[in-house]
């Protein structure tokens, strides 16, 4: 490496990177003379610039152009501009040089460096050749262009009406393959109202206006059917309306009169064909090996091809047409041959309708053959109904706004996913079929109490859980899911949306409620520090006493009194520390609800008894534990305490009751108070944001809305009771137990 004048010599780190990185790296002195440069650059131009000039380095790099073309000077350069003491001076070019005749874009960025003084002492410059990037940037608008050309094409193309409707449903322009689907003629649409044409004699005004109007409202993709007359009769059309912006809507209309008229007509086939085969359990022939009727079975002869009778006794090759005794033959074949049940499905016309039936040939007894023939028309169609239901899935799976996915329960492998979940993982080019869950969940434990919590309810709602994107980025999600059989195996659906930012505004408004609590412990805990500290105080002057006594007992008894009251200040402080963090720093964890409900007391206590409020407790014998965040559960407790201690101010009788208790597989926490109560008409709102029974200034009415959220987000529910103004307020929170 050459030599370096302003100290980077005496920085391994710096050594490292000036010779390892791939980016040239030029050191230029006031003079404007390069005193540095590093092998990455010498390389890159097929030069060493050590002693070069500014004007000499110029000529050597080669000719410069911008991205626009434009030929560059020395004046140009991101070194010269540096040592005019120019700031944040970043330059792509595009040059030629001998070491790379084709041309190269490279982006230059340039830094002034300054002595102790503050004076410019030089200039230091990276290069970073980029032309991979560019290239790859241009093809990607090469390709973008050709898109947009393809779309175009495509657009002319579609063999369907057309039209742009604004908000105020006046066609605002239209293209149409087939001029017989109009309602009026091709001049007298545009600039006219969707009402001026249509009207409700069969419903078709009132479906296009709800339509247009719930496409603008939700963005979604409306999809509608009407039914318009023409002069020779009545005709059907499909619509599927999409908002185009805020101010209109693109309608794509299709004629689907002929489908209405072979649905119509299917409908009736069908009804004739069930009256006809509802009868028919099937057909068994008991034959010999060589094709002899031995016995035959069936509840209507009509699907014979000979009567009965005619069949008893008779051969196959004679009642039979060639193409039925040929598939005969080779299920009898390899009978023979396997001695394995054969199986085969064949087409049939009976009474001019084309059927399917599955032959099943298996061995009877020696010399015999048993042949059963099922109708299995009906189980043909349901799997083209499969086939085109599971179509329409996809069609709408992909129309959704929201990410969605399948995968099996059994082990959480990706059976399908939409479009939407790929923009949401930030995922290009990737198949996510067939790869695990699990990989997605921040804590894959989670995906198991999903699976527990659908066992016991078929379904979640809002379930928040965070995860991982594959780029590592973690986000949280609301999360609805429910079970069903996709392609014959247990499955899980699943749709969610992102609520990474209500999260951090929950966060926010928690932290800034948790310091307005402890602002208005700060009086009650400073009582609660000052009664130790006095005692501290006094029993330091007694032992100063015992030592010049040489009272060592006396001495020993205060030393001790002095780590109790040091003890209990600690616990106080560690407490209010505790409180205080901010909880989406905590991991979940058991909590013991009852030692938590203790905390919580333990710093209000000396506050509620110096009120004159009587404080009853009734706590489990047994821990309790729940699964959650410990700071967060006692922020809920402290705001329920804190507003039951504000309803007792104006009581007479002031009592207080905290219980907690188990049912079944729930921890109950109750807290009761004796004060003014909750009137009927605001007991509905007391969870909602902002909602304050208090006076002007006396309460943000966020306390209880933050609790609620915050129970919720522990799976868990919270309630409130009370008989009216005077009465007293019961709060009940249940949350599930955690076993073991």
């Amino acid at each position: 490496m050459t030599n370096f004048d302003h100290g980077f010599s005496s920085d391994l780190l710096w050594k490292t990177l000036w010779e390892s990185t791939n980016d040239g790296l030029i050191l230029v002195n006031l003079e404007g003379f390069v005193v540095a440069s590093n092998a990455a650059m010498n390389n890159m131009i097929g030069t060493n610039l050590l002693g070069m000039s500014l004007t000499e380095m110029f000529e050597a790099t080669g000719i410069r152009y911008t991205e626009d073309g434009i030929l560059a000077t020395v004046e140009d350069l991101v070194a010269t501009r540096a040592l005019r003491g120019e700031k944040s001076i970043q330059k792509r070019w595009f040059q030629r040089n001998t070491a790379k005749p084709e041309g190269y874009y490279t982006d230059n960025t340039g830094h002034t460096l300054r002595d102790e003084n503050g004076e410019i002492s030089g200039a230091f410059v990276i290069i970073r050749d980029v032309t991979d990037f560019v290239l790859k940037e241009q093809e990607a608008q090469r390709n973008y262009e050709k898109m947009l050309h393809e779309s175009e094409v495509l657009w002319e193309a579609i063999p369907d009406l057309v039209f742009r409707i604004s908000k105020d449903e006046v066609y605002l322009d239209f293209r149409f393959p087939k001029s017989e689907d109009l309602i009026a003629p091709q001049m007298e649409v545009v600039g006219t109202r969707i009402g001026d044409h249509l009207n409700d004699d069969y419903g078709a005004l009132t479906i296009c206006r709800n339509a247009i109007r719930d496409a603008l409202e939700t963005g979604k993709l409306q999809t509608i059917e009407y039914v318009l007359m023409f002069p020779d009769g009545l005709r059907y059309f499909e619509a599927r309306l999409v908002a185009n912006g805020t101010e209109e809507v693109v309608s794509i209309i299709r004629n689907v009169s002929a489908q209405k008229d072979s649905q119509k007509l299917i409908q009736e086939s069908e009804h004739r064909y069930r009256t006809l085969v509802e009868s028919f359990p099937g057909i068994l022939f008991r034959m010999s090996m060589d094709g002899q009727f031995l016995d035959v079975h069936t509840n209507d002869e009509e699907i014979l091809f000979a009567p009965k009778n005619i069949l008893l006794g008779n051969w196959i090759h004679k009642t039979h047409p060639e193409d039925s005794v040929r598939r005969w033959e080779e299920l009898r074949d390899a009978l023979k041959k396997t001695g394995l049940p054969q199986n085969s499905e064949a087409d049939m016309t009976i009474n001019g309708r084309v059927k399917t039936f599955n032959q099943i040939m298996v061995s009877f007894g020696k010399d015999e053959l048993l042949l059963v023939i099922l109708d299995i028309t009906q189980h043909s169609m349901a799997k083209q109904e499969l086939k085109e239901s599971e179509s329409r899935f996809r069609s709408i799976a992909e129309a959704m706004t929201n990410p969605l996915l399948i995968s099996r329960l059994s082990d959480g492998i990706i059976l399908y996913v939409n479009q939407r979940l790929y923009d949401a993982l930030k995922l290009r080019n990737t198949d996510l079929v067939g790869k695990p869950t699990p990989d997605f969940y921040a804590h894959p434990e989670q995906r198991q109490k999903l699976l527990d919590a659908l066992k016991k309810q078929g379904h979640v709602y809002d379930w928040e859980m965070e995860l991982i994107r594959p780029n590592g980025e973690h986000f949280w999600v609301s999360f609805s899911a429910s079970t069903i059989n996709y392609d014959g195996e247990a499955a899980l659906i699943a749709s969610y949306v992102d609520i990474t930012e209500r999260r951090i505004a929950q966060a926010q408004l928690l932290q800034a409620s948790k310091m307005a609590t402890l602002g208005e412990m700060s009086a009650g805990v400073a009582h609660e520090i000052n009664t130790p500290l006095a005692t501290i105080r006094l029993s330091s002057h007694n032992v100063q006493q015992a030592w010049k006594t040489k009272n060592y007992a006396e001495l020993k008894k205060n030393l001790d009194l002095i780590d109790d009251e040091v003890h209990r200040t600690s616990t106080i402080i560690r407490q209010m520390l505790d409180f205080s963090r901010n909880a989406e720093q905590d991991k979940w964890v058991l909590v013991d609800v009852s030692k938590t409900i203790e905390q919580i007391m333990y710093m209000l206590k000396r506050q509620l008894e110096s009120e004159g409020i009587e404080i009853i407790l009734k706590l489990s014998r047994q821990p309790l534990y729940v699964e959650g965040n410990p700071t967060q559960l006692q922020q809920v407790f402290y705001n329920l305490a804190a507003n039951a201690k504000d309803a007792l101010k104006t009581s007479v009788k002031r009592k207080l009751e905290f219980r907690i208790k188990r049912r079944k597989t729930k921890a109950i926490f109750e807290i009761e108070d004796s004060g003014e109560g909750i009137s009927p008409k605001d007991l509905p709102n007391i969870f909602e944001p902002f909602f304050t029974t208090k006076a002007l200034g006396m309460g943000t009415g966020l306390g209880l809305s933050v609790s609620a959220n915050l129970i919720k987000n522990h799976h868990g529910s919270i309630e409130c009771k009370s008989k009216g103004p005077g009465k007293g307020t019961l709060f009940r929170v249940i949350l599930p137990l955690k076993e073991n």
